[in-house]
């Protein structure tokens, strides 16, 4: 299973949260955003970051998500096409 954060609007504590049990249970995390979020590297996620405003992060999360991945959005419209 990976985990899929849209990042723009996650909130720091909750990533920070996230960034913990990822060490701990050694999922796979993908974070995309259209800034660098720091942590997510240097602890072991992999961030993609996009362009500002172009729906790619969206695009990414749509084509590249498979069943049984975890997707953590606040977006209700990319919730409803996942």
């Amino acid at each position: 299973m990976r985990v899929w954060i849209d990042g723009d609007s996650f909130p720091k504590p909750a990533m920070d949260v996230v960034l913990k049990l990822r060490r701990k249970a050694l999922f796979e995390l993908t974070v995309l955003a259209d800034r660098d979020i720091p942590d997510v590297s240097s602890e072991g996620g992999v961030l993609r970051v996009v362009s500002h405003g172009s729906g790619d992060g969206d695009e990414i999360l749509v084509e590249e998500t498979d069943v049984g991945d975890l997707v953590i959005t606040r977006d209700f419209s990319l919730g409803i096409r996942l």
